[in-house]
């Protein structure tokens, strides 16, 4: 599991579709490396945000039981072999196949699609203080 741990990394990505920052998952701080643990469920308590302005986009809704308004829910991503149910199946993985999910209309670019719609409201929208609001127009 550890091994599994170490290929993630942590990303912070704009609405632009710009990767702004990312860092392999060694060299987290202590405070950012709680998000790695796998508890039975997670909690936006140490984000200094107004959680009105926060959207998870995550695929395990199970984990976010206090914030579900702000959950996103996406499908599970699955790109190793070892990430499939079923290893023994007909279908290649992404990784064998040496390829990924459509960028036009694969199930990350239509998340991005949806956050830019909704950013793009909000800042429209005098009205608009509650972000959660807006991804499920």
């Amino acid at each position: 599991m550890e091994k599994k741990k170490k290929m993630k990394l942590h990303l912070v990505l704009d609405l632009d579709q710009t990767l702004l920052h990312y860092v392999p998952v060694s060299q987290l701080s202590d405070k950012e490396k709680y998000i790695m643990q796998e508890p039975d469920s997670r909690t936006l308590d140490r984000i200094s945000a107004d959680q009105r302005r926060v959207v998870i986009v995550d695929d395990n809704p199970s984990a976010w039981p206090q914030h579900k308004p702000n959950l996103l829910q996406v499908s599970q991503y699955i790109y190793f072999r070892y990430q499939m149910t079923n290893n023994n199946s007909e279908e290649d993985s992404y990784a064998e196949k040496e390829s990924d999910e459509c960028r036009s209309n694969g199930a990350l670019s239509n998340v991005l699609k949806l956050l830019q719609k909704a950013h793009t409201r909000f800042q429209q929208e005098e009205d608009s203080n509650d972000l959660r609001l807006l991804i499920r127009d």
